[in-house]
């Protein structure tokens, strides 16, 4: 409606209302099937629809002149619109009507509580639970307006019943109102709302021996009970709105017949219930209600829940079951052990045996004597009540405290039958099967059960209109081990679903046929699938004690890869150990001959068509050859070893709980499982990793850790939010050391604006940094709190003490010089280190372009320098983030050595230093040789025999000896000389010591002594220094030698001076000293593999990887002992909650210490994009997209946020810095150049370019959820052939869309037509908006794709990523129809549509660059369309083409004239010696009788000037004159040496 133009208006007066609303019933029938159930409308069912005319009379967005308020113009929609039997057609109806902003512009606005009727009551639920469905924000709009109401409004909410009775379609949206209401408690006023509805008055409606049990566990409830019994007893919705819930499910329950919609009410009751007892704050008043009414037993006994049809109520009741006997005391909140729960039982059987001894001795005198055991099993448990009558089954009952007495006041009647009683008493009595149990033995690969559950796997269209039995993430979590337990079954269920598509794929490709002999052959192809020549159980291992599965089950697979070639040959020879495939049993259902009607991928594929019967996963341990050998295994020489022939043997490892399942299945008649597999399947391997991450997770389940104390409460999400920040933190650190954080006093005063910096006496002004900063303010603020004195704080605390320090004196080598910080830091980003320096969380919101990544380096980088002990675990979500994080890093003043990147993605850093585990290894081992090679050269300056080089540990032992030794003394003869002025005498020049006894050298020792004492023979001998002139420290310090290899020379002159360059000189000794120190475990270590765990284990400072390496290799780093005191963690926001959980478990609890992790520092943005999640029931139904900073930021946690960007201009950032509170711009996005001119070829730096559709089509799907928009991608393509013609590098620019089949579909048209084009080439990236989170370029063109609804752009947090991806150009292709007026893009599109829709381009500027100022738009050219934009850059391409054809010709031409030039200058040179041969020829016959002379006494000539023609022939053969016979003169003489005398003429 919104998106909409009007094509009419409503008439006036009521009968308009009614007509507008209402229509006749054939265009009313008509029109409501415009929309299919579920999917959203199109922009042409929007305009045709009758609400359009309605909307734009009364509260369309954009109009001038709207109508007043008429409430019967909600009557008239809801009775129309909004209520009847069809779900589906009433939510297609709520798309409609919240597109159009009725709930923010009509219903909320003109709310009056006093005056509301109850279909505007409905009407607001309905809305709200339609923005809900939609994943859009919901509770601004009643804080925005309206928002003293809310309380009264929900009180309407829960008091519907008084005013009509509901239809079954108004219970369901009620029930789903308030099942999107309590999972928003984290909004105060909602939770205010909610909360009294569900507390301590509920309970006036259980029994009194119930009552009287659950007030014994807490004096303080007693005490609440007391006060609300004082109250005058009065009928309220607070005390009976629950009770009443129930008792109308459970009336719905035992009704016959039950329809449809009866079925989907008790589906969302049940998934009421299940959401509040799985919080802490509900659960504590709901479950007390349900036990008393024994609601899982009387939903046990009904006829609903027997029924074929009733398999979702019976999952969500096993849900309900587990949460109802949790082991957690629900008034503490604390976890019970297993122990505990144990105990707790056989109290209740011993207190059970008394009271049979005593009032039932005869009827259960089996009971009385019996062991515990006998209690365990429900067999065992009727057994013993076969003997007790109903009366006397009663009287049990209530002796034992399951009933109360007759007399009690409980809400409900309990049936006075046997089979009812037998079911609570066993239900009470039975043992409960150990969850810990029941996930260790279970499968973690998924069968086809699990597969094609539609209840827990749901397919990916799900719409959010039905009831799932999936877990959920909620804000709250009862125990660790709950939290534990639904991200395993949510992560187990998502893989699954991945699982099944690709083998679905696969399958379907294969095409299975039945062949003549019965057997299923494969008639297609499928690259991720191989037919199997052979299978056999070769080892089942016996259970381990305590267990009924084996140890372990061994098979072997054989295959034939002679049908594969090339890549898709090398992926299945590159399986290796770890490995996961499938093994899968197909039956087709189709002859060879049968003619099958081909299916498009948009039809879904069942396991009955695709013939698919089960499906089991193994894991490959060995991989084997044709003449068995082992591939991959490497060799004695380092090569691997390749396989031989086509034939491959995998030897792999079934999943033991699976193989049992399917024994026990052989036992009862079914099939042998392993002996039908005929089809072995293989997954892409980043997308095969799910086993080793639930290994992990069962193990963390199943094992004992412990998260640091400070963090817990706050992890499950009680208590209070701020209590792990520092400030809150036992002991805060108030002095904190900034070795490089700020620049200059300037910027240290800058950086804490309002507070007044202090000097410590007797320091300078504005000294130069390094700065020791001491925060007395907050210390005495924290100090008053403590004492209960909040508002009591010293004026005189209101100050920063500054103090001044200086670092140590570097070495005279390059590599001792330290790598500084250059970066100005704002006061937000200096506020963020200086709480990530503190021990607690941190949590860091960093809108895009505001410097998280320079944050968290500098963290790291004054972590280091501050505490150099410690060791930092850092982790990332993507390789990409991580590489540009370490790459920092290593440009920080960090020493190397003490980097490690794990995982895959270290080979893609920037750099030729290879920092993995291994090449971390061998770099320790490379510097090891060079520190024992410099030590041996200090040996020798000493005068003492290099040996002492040989190992670290002879190296140890001289510096001990020699080397501190001599510093020692040197130290002391220099405070005596300041002190007293006491000169010792000159030091004695050393002299080398070589060993006596030849016998002590080896052979190759004395070779390199006869080497070096050539070398010291052959070098020139320095001169003997005059040791009057030099000053102390350089005549008395012992090392001077061994610093004369230095760049520039040590010493100045100045003694003070040098003293503290000695100093820096001796740091450079104990750094070599250190490091051959920590080199040392790498000489003792013999094996790579010990090295490498050492290195991870204790070495390495800093390690970097991924939160997916860290989930798979947490056992790994359990069992090398990794230890670490903080942990980084960037882009938290985009990391699954459990991803973020595991990297803080990556050690193990430490005896003495406890949990070693000081400091938690999350860097993310809650604005931006979750973590992807493909399938759409998790992600919308059980929020499995939500990250744990996203859940922290909801629970109030406080938190920085950076408030100034620098990666796009001004103008550009306020398309989505609205987002954020206070965003301004860093300093240099306003001053640089780059910044201040004008993209060239262009109007404008930004806009909004309107496509419509082409050859009559808009957006298209050739396969379900793949949109492609030709028109777009055409016109996208050519805006950027076009930007490459004007001279914009290729890696500038970067296309981006917000759908895979549209990125598909652009790499395609640019891969056709500038890939291979000199002209063009490919651009940076063309990717989803989704996938280019975390990157930037200058440029970005942007496609929407949708033309019929907006999509999933409608998430704020995909339009923040999508426009602020730019530095300097935005350029975004859609629908303005569509998306102009959407309630939530409207502030981004505010901005975009205040410039022209159409293209605006400045074709007078030819080039990449231009002198015109942003301000300027130059004379403006407006493209139409793409058609057009297509003209432009086809001549733009002529012109190009002409301009470098007319280039070549010239270029030709040139060359030819040059060509010509050489030839002919080559003629002219062999003309030239043509004719002096031939002159010489005839001179010497001219002459025929001369003698010839001798040769020695022939005179050389003088050489002729360059430029005199040679002699001719008149000239040579003249006779002799007198001018003949004088000397030829001589030539002018050099300088150097004297001119010798010219020699006489020829005769």
């Amino acid at each position: 409606v919104r998106s909409a133009r009007s094509r009419g208006m409503a008439k006036s007066g009521t009968k308009g209302v009614k007509r507008a609303a209402k229509g006749d019933k054939k265009s009313n029938s008509k029109r409501r099937k415009v929309s299919k159930p579920g999917a959203a409308p199109s922009v042409k069912d929007i305009v045709n629809d009758r609400l359009t005319p309605l909307a734009n009379a009364y509260w369309a967005l954009g109009k001038k002149s709207l109508r007043p308020y008429d409430s019967k113009v909600i009557e008239e929609i809801y009775k129309n619109e909004l209520s009847g039997e069809k779900i589906k057609a009433i939510t297609a109806r709520a798309v409609l009507l919240e597109f159009s902003s009725y709930l923010e512009n009509y219903l909320w606005k003109n709310f009056d509580p006093k005056k509301a009727t109850f279909s505007h009551v409905m009407s607001i639920m309905m809305m709200v639970n339609e923005k809900f469905r939609e994943g859009v924000p919901v509770w601004d709009i009643f804080h925005v307006h309206n928002e003293k109401q809310i309380g009264p409004f929900f009180d309407l909410v829960y008091d519907l019943k008084s005013k009509k009775e509901l239809t079954l379609v108004e219970k369901i949206s009620q029930v789903l109102f308030l099942i999107n209401c309590y999972s928003s408690l984290e909004d105060r006023k909602i939770r205010s709302c909610c909360m009294k509805y569900i507390s301590l008055p509920m309970w006036k409606h259980i029994s009194q021996t119930r009552l009287r049990e659950n007030l014994k566990q807490s004096t303080k409830l007693e005490a609440a009970w007391k006060i609300q019994t004082r109250k005058k007893e009065k009928k309220s919705m607070e005390a009976d709105f629950f009770p009443g819930l129930i008792k109308d499910f459970l009336k719905h329950l035992g009704m016959e017949g039950a329809k449809k919609l009866d079925k989907v009410y008790m589906e969302r009751c049940m998934e009421l219930f299940v959401d509040l007892l799985s919080r802490l704050p509900t659960r504590r008043f709901l479950r007390p209600l349900l036990v008393d009414c024994h609601f899982v037993v009387r939903c046990r006994l009904s006829n609903s829940f027997n029924k074929p049809e009733g398999r979702l109520l019976r999952q969500l009741l096993q849900t309900i079951n587990f949460y109802e006997a949790f082991g957690i005391d629900d008034t503490e909140g604390k976890a019970l052990t297993e122990k505990q729960i144990q105990t707790r039982r056989y109290e209740r059987i011993e207190q059970l045996q008394g009271l049979a001894f005593k009032y039932f001795r005869k009827e259960l005198e089996s009971l009385i004597l019996a062991p515990a055991s006998t209690m365990n099993t429900r067999e065992s448990i009727l057994k013993h009540l076969q003997k007790l009558p109903v009366t006397k089954l009663r009287q049990l009952c209530e002796r034992v405290g399951i009933l109360g007495k007759k007399g009690d006041t409980s809400f409900l009647e309990v049936p006075e039958t046997k089979k009812f009683l037998s079911e609570i008493f066993v239900s009470s009595f039975e043992k409960r099967k150990s969850q810990r149990q029941e996930v260790s033995a279970l499968p973690l690969y998924p069968s086809e059960d699990i597969l094609w559950d539609m209840n827990l796997v749901p397919e990916i269209n799900y719409h959010g209109n039905e009831v799932l039995a999936l877990p959920k993430l909620n804000l709250q979590f009862l125990t660790i081990y709950d939290y534990l337990l639904r991200n395993f079954n949510l992560f187990r269920l998502e893989s699954t679903y991945e699982i099944r598509e690709d083998i679905k794929n696969v399958v379907y490709r294969l095409k299975p046929r039945v062949a003549g002999n019965g057997e299923t052959v494969f008639t297609g192809w499928a690259k991720m699938a191989v037919p199997i020549k052979n299978f056999s159980i070769t080892k089942v291992k016996k259970p381990k004690i305590g267990e009924i599965k084996p140890a372990e089950v061994s098979a072997e697979v054989t295959v034939d890869l002679a049908p594969f070639q090339t890549r898709v040959r090398e992926d299945w020879e590159n399986i290796r150990e770890h490995d996961v495939l499938f093994l899968l049993c197909v039956e087709a259902k189709h002859g060879l001959e049968e003619k099958v009607k081909e299916r498009s991928m948009k039809q879904k594929l069942n396991p009955k068509e695709l013939g698919i019967k089960y499906v089991r996963g193994c894991e490959v341990r060995v991989v084997l050859d044709e003449e068995k050998n082992k591939i991959g295994e490497r060799k004695k020489d380092g090569s691997v070893s390749v396989g031989v022939g086509d034939m491959r043997t995998y030897k792999v490892e079934l999943d033991t709980a699976q193989y049992q399942m399917d024994m026990t299945a052989l036992v009862d008649g079914k099939d042998d499982v392993n002996q039908t597999f005929n089809l072995l399947v293989k997954r892409k391997a980043k997308e095969n990793n799910f086993k080793a991450v639930l290994e992990t997770i069962r193990n963390l389940m199943s094992g004992q850790f412990v998260i640091p104390q400070w963090l817990h409460d706050i992890f499950l999400g009680y208590g209070d939010p701020g209590s792990a920040t520092y400030m809150s933190m036992g002991s805060p650190t108030w002095d904190l050391k900034f070795s490089d954080t700020f620049l200059d006093y300037k910027h240290l005063m800058s950086c804490f604006p309002g507070r007044k910096l202090v000097m410590e006496a007797g320091g300078q002004k504005a000294p130069p940094p390094p700065y020791q900063l001491k925060f007395l303010e907050q210390k005495a603020s924290v100090d008053a709190k403590e004492s209960g004195k909040p508002n009591k704080v010293p004026k005189t605390t209101k100050k920063i003490t500054v103090v001044p320090y200086t670092f140590e004196e570097p070495g005279p080598y390059p590599e001792d010089q330290p790598k500084r910080n250059t970066i100005r830091f704002t006061s937000k980003q200096v506020e963020a280190i200086r709480s990530g320096l503190n021990h607690g969380l941190t949590m860091i919101v960093g809108p895009p372009g505001t410097g998280k990544t320079d944050v968290a380096v500098q963290i790291m980088a004054e972590l280091f320098h501050n505490n150099p002990k410690q060791r930092t675990l850092l982790v990332t979500h993507s390789n990409h983030a991580l590489n540009d994080l370490f790459e920092k890093i290593m440009e920080r003043d960090i020493d190397e050595r003490y980097l490690l990147r794990c995982g895959r993605g270290e080979e893609e850093l920037k750099t030729e230093k290879d920092f993995s585990k291994f090449g971390r290894v061998n770099y320790m081992l490379q510097r090891r040789l060079h520190c024992l090679g410099e030590v041996a050269r200090l040996a020798k300056s000493l005068g003492l025999p290099d040996d002492a080089g040989y190992t670290c540990e002879t190296a140890a032992h001289f510096y001990l000896q020699y080397v501190l030794a001599r510093w020692e003394v040197f130290n002391s003869q220099w405070e005596d000389y300041k002190k007293n002025g006491t000169v010792p005498p000159d030091p004695i020049k050393p002299v080398v010591k070589k060993p006596d006894s030849k016998k002590q050298r080896s052979e190759n020792d004395m070779e390199e002594e006869e080497e070096d004492d050539e070398e010291e023979k052959a070098a020139p001998q320095p001169e003997p220094e005059d040791t009057k002139n030099l000053t102390f420290v350089e005549k008395f310090f012992p090392f001077g030698n061994f610093f004369k290899t230095a760049p520039k020379q040590v010493f100045s002159g100045d003694e003070n001076v040098d003293f503290g360059r000695a100093q820096g000189c001796w740091k450079h000794i104990t750094d070599l000293f250190k490091e051959l120190e920590e080199c040392r475990p790498f000489e003792i270590l013999r094996n790579y593999k010990d090295r490498g765990n050492f290195l991870i284990s204790k070495h390495a400072k800093v390690i970097a990887m991924t939160c997916t390496h860290a989930a798979i290799r947490r056992g790994e780093f359990v069992n090398l002992h990794l230890q670490y005191d903080n942990l980084i963690m960037e882009e938290a926001a985009q990391i699954l909650e459990i991803e973020t959980f595991i990297p803080m478990l990556l050690q193990e609890h430490d005896k003495e210490f406890g949990c070693r992790l000081k400091r938690v520092v999350l860097l993310g943005d809650h604005n931006q994009l979750p973590p992807i999640i493909k399938n759409m029931a998790f992600q919308k139904y059980s929020h499995m997209d939500q990250s744990m900073f996203s859940r922290f930021i909801r629970l109030g946690t406080p938190h920085i946020q950076l408030n100034a960007q620098g990666r796009s201009r001004p103008s550009m950032a306020k398309i989505w810095n609205w987002r954020y509170k206070d965003l301004g711009d860093l300093p240099h996005v306003t001053k640089r150049k780059m910044f201040l001119k004008a993209n060239a070829g262009f109007s404008y730096e930004y806009q909004f370019i309107n496509v419509n559709n082409f050859q009559g089509k808009g957006e298209s799907t050739p396969m379900p959820y793949f949109y492609q928009n030709l028109a777009e991608a055409e016109y996208i393509v050519q805006v950027y052939m076009y930007m490459r013609l004007l001279g914009y590098p290729g890696y500038t620019i970067s296309i981006l869309t917000t759908y895979n089949g549209q990125k598909a579909l652009l790499e395609d048209i640019i891969n056709r037509r500038c890939r291979n084009n000199p002209f063009y080439g490919p651009p940076a990236r063309i990717s989803t908006v989704d996938k280019y989170q975390g990157q930037q370029n200058d440029y970005i063109l942007l496609s929407l794709v949708r033309t019929k609804s907006a999509g999933h752009i409608r998430d704020v947090r995909r339009l923040v990523v999508a426009m602020s991806r730019a530095r300097l150009g935005l350029y975004v292709f859609g629908r303005r129809e569509l998306f102009e007026n959407c309630f939530e893009l409207t502030p981004a599109f505010n901005v975009l549509l205040k410039r022209p829709t159409q293209l605006c381009l400045n074709l007078r500027e030819l080039k990449s660059e231009t002198a015109r100022d942003l301000r300027h738009t130059g004379k403006i050219f407006t493209v139409k369309d793409m058609t057009h934009m297509g003209q432009i850059v086809m001549q733009m391409a002529q012109k190009a083409n002409q301009n470098i054809l007319h280039r070549e010709y010239i270029q030709q031409n040139k060359k030819k004239m040059e060509e010509k030039k050489q030839e002919d200058m080559a003629k002219a040179a062999l003309e030239a010696k043509r004719k002096e041969f031939k002159a010489m020829e005839e001179a010497e016959t001219s002459a025929p009788g001369e003698p010839e002379p001798m040769e020695e006494e022939q005179p050389v000539a003088a050489p002729a000037p360059a430029c005199e023609p040679p002699p001719s022939k008149t000239t040579s053969a003249a006779p002799e004159t007198k001018a003949s016979k004088s000397p030829a003169p001589a030539p002018k003489p050099a300088p150097k040496p004297a001119p010798k005398p010219a020699p006489k003429p020829a005769p």
